[in-house]
């Protein structure tokens, strides 16, 4: 339950909640995957709670339905937290920046490399996982990993991360020790890196973007539309603007450096903005209160919640 609101015990009870060991002591079960769904984990009279950040499934009505029926009957109700059920983000910032304030840009001087190196970074590994929501796909892993392999082919990108086609990457990503430094220090050969996020959900903003800009590149982002409400229009590249790799090359190949340094600057501020006011802890409370006002609907004032014993015995392999 890494990165939700169940990997923090204190905070748990802060809303009146108990961890049990046993799922037949609970009044509810939670689980972050599939595992949830197996017969053993669903327990008559409790209920469920899925909490996905995203849907490794396809959550169609039609598949809910089969759901329900198949194993969450009558008396074992079913709940999702998840990008798309609107329960868990409030803002743009539940990933937001950490650290310390980014200083603006004067000059060439301060990019991580010399202007005239226009080579795209990409740090991600290659998935096939898709997410449909009411039959269509919001997923966006088809389409990042099509355009960087299409612009690897153009010589315009590197990347580094597993699954990726023999000669295509050039090393881990994620899956080493120190991967955060690891990503930084592969950034800091780039002025640019593509930033897509894995679904299009409203107010679904990953890492990614901060990380890009706190990286000292600027970031080729596509997300949502409610993206605009934390960063002004021509600040990051918009990759939902570009219809096939070589657009989107030429236009970075095509930016001046007094533009590239503006459009960075402006997503400086922003990050310095939110780091300073702290968007990221109050849109987790946010989060928490909203988890809170859900759990005492269900059953005030107190609760006890056990991690389904099928997912605690699988190990958690997709991210």
């Amino acid at each position: 339950m890494d990165s939700t609101p169940f990997a923090e015990d204190g905070k748990l009870v802060e809303l009146g909640v108990e961890i049990v060991d046993s799922p037949d002591e609970a009044d509810c079960i939670v689980g972050r995957r599939k595992y949830l769904f197996k017969p053993d984990a669903v327990r008559p009279g409790k209920f469920h709670l899925l909490w996905t950040h995203e849907p490794f499934f396809d959550v169609t009505p039609t598949f809910m339905e089969f759901l329900h029926q198949k194993h969450f009957g009558r008396g074992c109700p079913l709940f999702i937290f998840n990008a798309h059920s609107g329960l868990i983000y409030t803002d743009n910032y539940y990933y937001g920046p950490t650290g310390q304030p980014l200083s603006l840009l004067r000059g060439e001087q301060d990019l991580n490399v010399g202007f005239s190196d226009k080579l795209i970074t990409f740090v991600a590994s290659f998935k096939k996982f898709d997410a449909l929501v009411d039959g269509s796909s919001i997923s966006l892993y088809a389409t990042r990993q099509n355009l960087a392999l299409e612009l690897h082919q153009l010589g315009r990108l590197r990347l580094i991360g597993r699954g990726w086609p023999e000669g295509v990457s050039e090393g881990e990503s994620r899956y080493v020790k120190g991967a955060l430094d690891a990503k930084h220090a592969f950034l800091a050969h780039s002025n640019f890196t593509l930033a897509y996020e894995n679904c299009i959900s409203d107010y679904y903003v990953t890492e990614k973007i901060w990380q890009g800009i706190q990286g000292g590149c600027l970031p080729i982002y596509f997300a949502n539309d409610t993206i605009y409400q934390a960063f002004p229009s021509h600040s990051f590249i918009d990759g939902s603007q570009f219809k096939t790799a070589e657009q989107l090359g030429e236009f970075v190949e095509a930016m001046p450096v007094h533009e590239y340094i503006r459009r960075v600057n402006v997503c400086r501020e922003v990050y310095n903005y939110a780091l300073a006011r702290r968007f990221r802890g109050v849109s987790r409370r946010h989060s928490m209160l909203r988890l809170k006002r859900f759990l005492e609907s269900m059953k005030p004032p107190a609760l006890s919640i056990a991690e389904n014993a099928a997912e605690a015995a699988v190990a958690d392999s997709v991210d």
